[in-house]
């Protein structure tokens, strides 16, 4: 999707930082988190936002978890 080249050891370096270029997530003054993501694919764009709430869901949930089992 990134046009990266697997042949070349450092493609992942390259993959991420075009990645970070397109991410954006950030705090709003109701202490919600905002996410936002660039890509020429809507579609893709969209499967992406969705997978990094689902994992910040996940962390989320695992740390009220182990909160509660420490009370």
């Amino acid at each position: 999707h990134y046009n990266a080249d697997t042949a070349n050891s450092k493609y992942m370096f390259y993959v991420v930082r075009e990645f970070k270029g397109n991410y954006e997530a950030v705090k709003t003054d109701r202490e919600a988190v905002s996410i936002s993501i660039l890509d020429r694919d809507a579609e893709m764009a969209s499967r992406m936002v969705n997978e990094a709430v689902q994992y910040i869901n996940d962390v989320n949930n695992s740390i009220i978890r182990d909160n509660k089992q420490r009370t």
